[in-house]
């Protein structure tokens, strides 16, 4: 979390545990290039400090958010 609220454009990190294993994240950037940085960090921590425990290669899905009037 410090890595990716340190990155340009961060606006927010959401967090999903189900409880039996499987999470997931959300994390909100102002555009995408700081998304993107965080995709890097991200991976380059996971590789580093948690890779013995995942069991399947995380998935990343990127997208645009739009306020429609």
């Amino acid at each position: 979390m410090p890595l990716l609220e340190k990155t340009k454009g961060f606006v927010s990190y959401h967090g999903v545990d189900d409880g039996k294993g499987d999470g997931a994240s959300l994390s909100v950037f102002k555009d995408k290039a700081g998304a993107d940085e965080s995709v890097r960090l991200a991976a380059d921590y996971v590789a580093k400090n948690l890779a013995k425990l995942l069991t399947q290669k995380p998935e990343v899905i990127e997208g645009r958010w739009s306020r429609t009037p």
